[in-house]
């Protein structure tokens, strides 16, 4: 994924959400920095979303293609920015002490699952990710998602302005 559409992709999410736009930074240091194996991740302290530039273009995921497992980091990432934003969380500072297990069964990792698994299934119509840990709570999250939150305007507008390759054919929600 190039750096413009990773770029074009937050700032839309982040219009979506109805938040500011993180900065963006692609590099290695904040991962080494911070002993982390991840591909991305949000920072409160500096507001902004990291992705590591020596990440491999695959997807984690079998039935995934690599450009829809990185629009689901991104989704997933800004997610944590709206978290802090609305809630005032610091997801890094919230989850850096638990184990991968303990992390994915926090609140601010199922919503942050929830909301990328509703954006994957609104872009390229995949309504499931069930590789993840605790799919049945992501599920139910994404649920609340789609019935409390003001969604269905600045959706509209938002994949209605999307290139027509990536733009999934099925009905909106």
């Amino acid at each position: 994924m190039k750096r413009k559409q990773i770029k074009e992709t937050i700032n839309r999410l982040c219009e979506l959400l109805e938040i500011p736009v993180p900065t963006l930074t692609i590099d290695d240091a904040f991962f080494t920095d911070n002993g982390l194996e991840i591909d991305y991740a949000f920072d409160a302290e500096d507001y902004s979303i990291h992705i590591r530039a020596s990440a491999k273009d695959e997807s984690q995921v079998d039935y995934l293609t690599p450009e829809q497992s990185a629009m689901y980091g991104l989704a997933h990432e800004v997610r944590h920015a709206w978290q802090f934003q609305r809630e005032g969380i610091d997801p890094f500072a919230a989850l850096e002490n638990l184990s991968a297990r303990e992390r994915n069964r926090t609140r601010i990792e199922i919503d942050a699952n929830a909301f990328a698994t509703y954006f994957q299934f609104l872009l390229y119509g995949i309504d499931k990710i069930n590789d993840i840990p605790n799919h049945k709570r992501i599920d139910e999250r994404m649920g609340e998602i789609m019935r409390t939150e003001t969604w269905q305007g600045r959706v509209e507008k938002y994949f209605s302005t999307l290139p027509r390759k990536i733009r999934f054919s099925g009905k909106l929600l």
